[in-house]
């Protein structure tokens, strides 16, 4: 299923990993992930 809104539906924990992970690895250069990019 798509993520296209994956902050209403954090109701998977991997879903709120995934987000944590790339929130905190990914460098500053943007200011937050973009989901629909994201893999």
């Amino acid at each position: 299923m798509p993520m296209m809104r994956p902050f209403a539906a954090e109701g998977t924990d991997q879903n709120r990993k995934y987000l944590q992970k790339a929130f905190w690895k990914k460098p500053k250069k943007r200011s937050l992930p973009l989901p629909s990019h994201a893999e």
